[in-house]
């Protein structure tokens, strides 16, 4: 699996953690900082994703997320998203 897929996968989990806490209509993936790919995803391999809140504020939020392949860590990274401010009807 491509590293850009891993990192769009673990943004996407970030992203519905954030969504939980504000519940905003639109968020947009800002940055991703300190990444590391440790070992490769083959095909046919279950991933486990974790997600956690570094921080987050109302227009702003910031996350690391890991991903897991069994208990052999695969990928890591830090990322900031933001939001529009307006509330999901």
């Amino acid at each position: 699996m491509p590293g850009v897929l891993l990192v769009e996968t673990m943004a996407q989990a970030l992203i519905v953690l954030y969504w939980f806490n504000f519940e905003v209509e639109h968020l947009f993936f800002l940055a991703r900082d300190e990444s590391r790919f440790h070992s490769p995803v083959l095909p046919g391999d279950e991933l486990r994703i974790v997600a956690r809140k570094v921080r987050f504020r109302r227009l702003i939020g910031r996350g690391e997320a890991k991903v897991w392949v069994g208990d052999r860590l695969c990928a890591e990274a830090v990322i900031t998203y933001a939001s529009s401010g307006e509330k999901a009807t």
